[in-house]
Order: structure tokens, then C-alpha cells, then sequence
């Protein structure tokens, strides 16, 4: 039931692990198409040469763009999984105080309200969780 409340950290931590390797490849790759242009039309001069070196550039250029956005994703992502975990975190206890609050008492919790109060607490935290993930899904895709 708490996965379904707050989410699953862990599975949060391995997507930032994927959107990492996604900008180490992304890295290697404009690395090894820069050296290839480098290297292998060296002796190529002219203009077919000089405009085939200017759209290599703007692809290696592109490349890395895109591997410094999938790192900035994999920190994102990593920054949700920590909300989510103390999210996570806050809700498991304050569940543990309610059943601790309640198991001596459990007609007098009913009668003066405790149930309430803490499903109140807890409701607040998930829904807060639920608002900013919303949030942060609309700034990532507009």
C-alpha cells in the first residue's frame, strides 16, 4: 500500500541510472564522431570539404547538447526520487504513530477523532507529493 501512496524510490533511482548512461554514451559518441572527422578527412580541402567539416560540427555539437540534457533528466529524476523517499519516509511513521496511538484506545481514537487527524496528515503529504510531481511533469513537457 505505501508503494501505491508514495511511489517507489528505487525504481526512481534506476531510471536516473538510465538517463546517466544515456549521457555517458551520448558524450562517447560526440567524442568518437569529433576524432573521426578529425581523422579521417584530414586532407580534404575545398568547399564540399569546409561545409562537410561545418555540418559535423553541428552534429557533434547536437550530440553532446543532447548528452548534457540527458544529464541534466538523470538529475531531475534523481531529485524526484529523493522527494519521493522522504515522502515515503514521513508517511511510513506517521502510519507507525497512528497504529501505536490506536491500538490501546481504539474506541476512544474513533470518538475523538485521532483516525482523522492523522488520515488527514497523511492525505496532505500524498497529495503534496502528488502536486509537485504534476508540477514538475509540466515544466519538463510544457
Amino acid at each position: 500500500m505505501l508503494d501505491q501512496l508514495t511511489g517507489k524510490p528505487h525504481v526512481i533511482t534506476s531510471h536516473a541510472a538510465t538517463w546517466y548512461n544515456i549521457a555517458n554514451e551520448l558524450h562517447a559518441m560526440a567524442v568518437e564522431l569529433a576524432d573521426h572527422v578529425a581523422c579521417d578527412i584530414p586532407g580534404w580541402h575545398g568547399a564540399a570539404a569546409e561545409e562537410h567539416r561545418n555540418l559535423m560540427a553541428n552534429n557533434v555539437e547536437g550530440i553532446r547538447q543532447l548528452g548534457a540534457i540527458s544529464a541534466a533528466l538523470a538529475e531531475i529524476t534523481e531529485s524526484v526520487g529523493v522527494l519521493v523517499a522522504q515522502t515515503r519516509r514521513i508517511v511510513h511513521d506517521l502510519v507507525l504513530d497512528l497504529v501505536a496511538l490506536t491500538l490501546p484506545l481504539p474506541v476512544a481514537a474513533v470518538r475523538d477523532g485521532t483516525f482523522a487527524r492523522w488520515a488527514r496528515r497523511i492525505s496532505v503529504y500524498a497529495v503534496a507529493l502528488g502536486t509537485t510531481l504534476t508540477h514538475l511533469d509540466r515544466r519538463l513537457n510544457g
